[in-house]
């Protein structure tokens, strides 16, 4: 949108633009395009998925513009979690914040965001014994590595931010991470 705006102010004045392109329609549109405006707002599982699908990552803080808080009516929290569960959804870093995603959108968001590879002997054998286990919690992760809880949690968090371990659904144990290549469905 923002693109044709651009283009569309070499070709015409402020004047002739602001005749073409009223501000209350363009607002509308957007609004209808990021399902936040009144009666496009997901409200079902089903719906929350599509919504992750067209509009890319969406946060849970409610003060972001990127929040699912705006596109979601009913229970978000509850909602994402069953959704997690059934690893339909979830969740990668950008920047400082997580954000959700649908699972089969997470081969482009690893293509486009992936920066760090695992270079460190401890990233290693994090993603190594991941692999073997197929997904483990910190303290089991220590367990089978031999590593200290501390190095492993730093290690996880450099892999999740480069895209190459996820978060899986928690369990009574805690948090089980899995290596991103064998838990993310195949893409196609």
């Amino acid at each position: 949108m923002h693109l044709h705006r651009e283009v569309l102010k070499q070709l015409l004045s402020e004047d002739e633009l602001g005749s073409l392109l009223r501000r209350e329609v363009v607002e509308d549109f957007a609004a209808r395009r990021q399902h936040t405006a009144q009666g496009t707002q997901a409200r079902d599982e089903n719906e929350i998925v599509a919504i992750l699908s067209e509009c890319g990552g969406l946060s849970t803080a409610e003060d972001s513009d990127y929040s699912l808080f705006d596109r979601v009516e009913g229970d978000v929290r509850w909602m994402l979690t069953k959704l997690w569960r059934e690893k339909r959804i979830m969740q990668i870093p950008m920047g400082r914040d997580i954000y959700w995603i649908a699972t089969h959108d997470f081969p482009l968001f690893r293509a486009a965001l992936r920066q760090v590879s695992a270079t460190g002997r401890t990233d290693r054998e994090v993603l190594k014994t991941l692999t073997a286990v197929q997904g483990a919690t910190l303290p089991e992760l220590s367990k089978l590595t031999g590593l200290k809880e501390a190095a492993i949690s730093s290690s996880l968090a450099k892999l999740e931010r480069a895209l190459l371990v996820v978060r899986v659904a928690a369990q009574k144990e805690g948090v089980r991470w899995a290596n991103a290549d064998h838990w993310v469905p195949e893409s196609g």
